[in-house]
């Protein structure tokens, strides 16, 4: 296709829509993780370790992702990526001790790694050169609309149910990414 005639709104469902519903399931996560391990009883230091484990996971796959997603191509990886981080999720919100809650935290910052880095390279083949910069620019926009709109549902949750329907939303955001 060629660059005067490509639309960035082709981006829309295959790679903005997702990231929007996976940034508003890790946005709304993020805050009640610290929460969660204090429930669990750590100390605040602890619960931030706990909460680092996010990061740690994604720098943990980082490498592995780029294997992963050449052999399974970009839009299987994010697909699975979102399968593993409502299993990552799933297992923290069951958590009954501290090693169960991180092991569900460090899942979905590996899942976060390989889906960030599958819609980044999806982005680097199917836009021109000339319409790159503005496709990131509105993928790191609605990236971030996610991680701002999670924790605003979450904290709704929370007043109107418990912290472990905060949980069961992000699952459900991850199914629909």
């Amino acid at each position: 296709m060629p660059a005067s005639s490509y639309k960035l709104t082709s981006l829309g469902l295959p790679v903005f829509t997702p990231s929007l519903l996976f940034g508003i399931a890790e946005g709304g996560l993020l805050p009640i993780i610290p929460a969660s391990a204090q429930a669990l009883g750590a100390s605040l230091p602890t619960a931030g370790i706990i909460l680092g484990l996010v990061m740690i996971g994604t720098l943990f796959a980082d490498i592995p992702a780029a294997r992963l997603i050449n052999v399974l191509g970009e839009r299987k990886a994010m697909m699975s990526a979102a399968a593993v981080a409502s299993l990552g999720i799933l297992l923290a919100s069951l958590a009954t001790a501290l090693w169960v809650l991180g092991l569900g935290v460090f899942i979905l910052g590996a899942s976060v790694a390989v889906f960030g880095l599958a819609r980044h390279s999806y982005l680097t083949e199917v836009v021109p050169y000339s319409h790159r910069a503005r496709a990131l620019s509105i993928l790191g926009g609605v990236f971030r609309a996610g991680h701002f709109i999670g924790p605003l549902i979450g904290a709704a949750l929370i007043i109107l149910i418990d912290l472990q329907a905060v949980y069961w939303n992000a699952v459900v955001f991850c199914a629909l990414a």
